[in-house]
Protein backbone atom coordinates (compact mmCIF):
# COMPACT_ATOMS: atom_id res chain seq x y z
CA UNK A 1 0.00 0.00 0.00
CA UNK A 2 1.60 3.34 -1.03
CA UNK A 3 2.38 6.10 1.68
CA UNK A 4 -1.13 8.25 1.61
CA UNK A 5 0.31 11.42 4.07
CA UNK A 6 0.88 14.57 2.83
CA UNK A 7 2.94 16.58 5.40
CA UNK A 8 2.83 20.64 4.59
CA UNK A 9 2.51 23.96 5.69
CA UNK A 10 -0.05 26.63 5.74
CA UNK A 11 -1.57 29.63 7.45
CA UNK A 12 -5.00 30.37 8.65
CA UNK A 13 -7.16 32.63 6.84
CA UNK A 14 -10.48 33.37 7.73
CA UNK A 15 -13.68 34.06 5.30
CA UNK A 16 -15.79 37.51 5.31
CA UNK A 17 -18.49 34.96 7.10
CA UNK A 18 -15.94 34.40 10.12
CA UNK A 19 -14.82 30.65 8.93
CA UNK A 20 -11.55 29.72 9.82
CA UNK A 21 -9.67 27.71 6.99
CA UNK A 22 -6.32 25.84 6.56
CA UNK A 23 -5.52 26.30 2.34
CA UNK A 24 -3.83 23.04 1.13
CA UNK A 25 -0.77 23.84 -1.38
CA UNK A 26 -1.80 20.48 -3.00
CA UNK A 27 -4.85 19.25 -5.31
CA UNK A 28 -5.93 15.84 -3.33
CA UNK A 29 -7.12 14.88 -6.77
CA UNK A 30 -3.72 14.46 -7.69
CA UNK A 31 -2.88 12.65 -4.36
CA UNK A 32 -5.49 10.49 -3.66
CA UNK A 33 -7.52 10.40 -7.19
CA UNK A 34 -11.08 11.81 -7.79
CA UNK A 35 -13.84 11.30 -4.73
CA UNK A 36 -16.71 13.29 -4.28
CA UNK A 37 -15.27 14.06 -0.60
CA UNK A 38 -12.43 13.18 0.95
CA UNK A 39 -11.83 12.53 4.38
CA UNK A 40 -8.73 13.00 6.42
CA UNK A 41 -7.19 13.06 9.87
CA UNK A 42 -3.80 13.74 11.33
CA UNK A 43 -2.72 16.79 13.28
CA UNK A 44 -2.82 21.08 12.99
CA UNK A 45 -0.35 22.34 15.17
CA UNK A 46 -0.13 19.66 16.80
CA UNK A 47 -3.41 18.90 17.61
CA UNK A 48 -5.34 15.59 16.50
CA UNK A 49 -7.66 16.77 13.38
CA UNK A 50 -10.29 14.84 11.52
CA UNK A 51 -12.67 15.99 8.65
CA UNK A 52 -13.15 16.66 5.14
CA UNK A 53 -11.41 18.46 2.45
CA UNK A 54 -13.61 21.56 1.00
CA UNK A 55 -12.92 23.28 -1.93
CA UNK A 56 -14.19 26.95 -2.85
CA UNK A 57 -13.38 29.42 -5.58
CA UNK A 58 -10.69 26.70 -6.61
CA UNK A 59 -8.95 26.97 -3.35
CA UNK A 60 -8.79 23.60 -0.89
CA UNK A 61 -8.73 23.66 1.95
CA UNK A 62 -9.39 22.41 5.72
CA UNK A 63 -12.47 23.66 7.82
CA UNK A 64 -11.59 24.50 11.22
CA UNK A 65 -14.52 24.78 13.41
CA UNK A 66 -14.48 26.57 16.61
CA UNK A 67 -14.26 23.85 18.83
CA UNK A 68 -11.34 22.68 17.54
CA UNK A 69 -9.95 26.47 17.29
CA UNK A 70 -10.54 26.52 21.19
Amino acid sequence: MADSSVAFSSTTIQTDRGHVRLPLPFDPREKWGAKPRHYVSGTVAGTPFEGSIGIQGGMWFLALSAGFRD
